[in-house]
């Protein structure tokens, strides 16, 4: 009688050993995860946006940290935005640009130290930026922010017309 209950005993325990085991696995696999994704996140990292005010005639910067450690805002610049087609067939572009103009925040001077989700702002007149690009009819500028380990973060372009 021992030797017939023996292996149904022994075949429910397979069963239900290998689904603590598949179990397991997928529980290590998801903390690998997550561990790798919350160290991605884990340092400072700015995020630089750039907008037109028409109601104060100016171009709006602002600098935030968007990572879960204090970071340093070094440098805030404003760069015209230009963009040249490269010779020898395909679709190949290089930025570049032909002017910088230097940015001050509103209220504080750089460099200065930013806790996680703080930010500064700053506003460039729109007068300024036109006199420096020979007086264009309409420019593309992109505002970018150094790091105080150098590494500089930019903006999307925005038009000034």
């Amino acid at each position: 009688m021992v030797g017939i209950v023996a292996p149904l005993v022994a075949a429910s325990d397979d069963v239900l050993a290998r689904a603590l085991g598949a179990g397991g696995l997928l529980l290590s696999a998801a903390s690998i995860g997550l561990t790798l994704y919350l160290w991605y996140r884990s340092g400072p990292r700015l995020q630089v946006t750039v907008f037109v005010r028409a109601e104060t005639s100016s171009i709006h910067i602002e600098v935030s940290n968007g990572g879960r450690m204090p970071a340093t805002v070094k440098n805030l610049e404003l760069r015209d935005h230009l963009v040249l087609r490269l010779t020898g067939g395909g679709a190949k572009t290089a930025p570049a640009h032909r002017w910088t103009i230097r940015a001050f925040p509103n209220g504080v001077a750089l460099p200065q130290e930013l806790p996680p989700s703080g930010f500064i702002d700053s506003d460039v007149e729109v007068r300024v930026v036109l006199d420096k690009a020979a007086d264009a009819a309409e420019i593309t500028v992109s505002a970018w922010a150094q790091r105080g380990d150098g590494k500089w973060y930019f903006s999307r372009s925005v038009r000034v017309r």
